[in-house]
């Protein structure tokens, strides 16, 4: 009965027949099955729902290597079509952000694929990126420091020897690029839900820091992704 009839829940709750389906190894990270599915195959559809407990023991195996496979091999045929790449770009993003969040585990599994992956970065990621890193050297030169950890241990250093409160400290320490134009580094301190209007704000030391990046011909508006905390970006 089991083998005639659809009575096998997949991963995605439907009903399946059981020689439609394969076990989960359980070393499939998630992330990489929502790549794959991006990428037009959705192997959850294939894959038996887990809390399943039938000794199911002769159905193949699908596993973390299997899903890596798939994902190469997906993108390995439009990797040099930019329009392609264009349509797949959910996927290219997650694969991107996933490389750049398991470094180590992507450059093991992945090989070639992770060495290339400048390859799958679009135009204005790549403008993106190079502005942004020019930011932040530009920042560390100020500072006379070489890397983000000398500067944030710089920063709390400074902080900690002041009597002012960090936020108002490390704002008075970045002074310079507190209220540049449209599209370069922004900080200041304002009051919890005030909008920061004029370079004014910048000086209440009981208010909160942000920093982030101005809207281009916006100037002096306060950024949509403003944080707590300079390292938060």
């Amino acid at each position: 009965m089991i083998k005639s009839r659809l009575i096998l829940p997949n991963q995605n709750g439907t009903l399946k027949k059981k020689s439609d389906l394969s076990l989960d190894a359980g070393d499939i990270d998630p992330a990489l099955l929502d790549i794959l599915k991006l990428l037009g195959n959705d192997l959850r559809d294939h894959l038996l729902d887990p809390g399943i407990v039938f000794d199911l023991d002769e159905l193949s195996q699908k596993n973390g290597s299997f899903v890596v496979d798939q994902i190469t091999s997906q993108i390995g045929k439009f990797i040099d079509d930019r329009a392609a790449l264009d349509r797949y770009r959910p996927a290219i993003s997650k694969l991107l952000l996933w490389f750049h969040e398991n470094q180590a585990a992507a450059k093991k599994l992945f090989g070639i694929l992770y060495e290339q992956k400048h390859r799958l970065y679009d135009d204005d990621e790549i403008l993106s990126n190079i502005q942004q890193a020019g930011q932040l050297k530009e920042l560390l030169r100020h500072y006379n420091v070489n890397t983000v950890e000398e500067l944030h241990t710089m920063l709390e250093k400074r902080a900690g020897a002041s009597n002012l409160p960090p936020a108002a400290t490390i704002a008075q320490l970045i002074g310079s690029f507190a209220n540049s134009k449209g599209g370069a580094i922004v900080l200041g301190v304002v009051e919890e839900g005030k909008k920061f209007i004029s370079s004014r704000d910048f000086r209440n030391p009981g208010g909160s820091l942000y920093l982030g990046l101005s809207s281009v011909g916006s100037p002096m508006r306060r950024p949509a992704y403003a944080t707590t905390s300079p390292f938060g970006l």
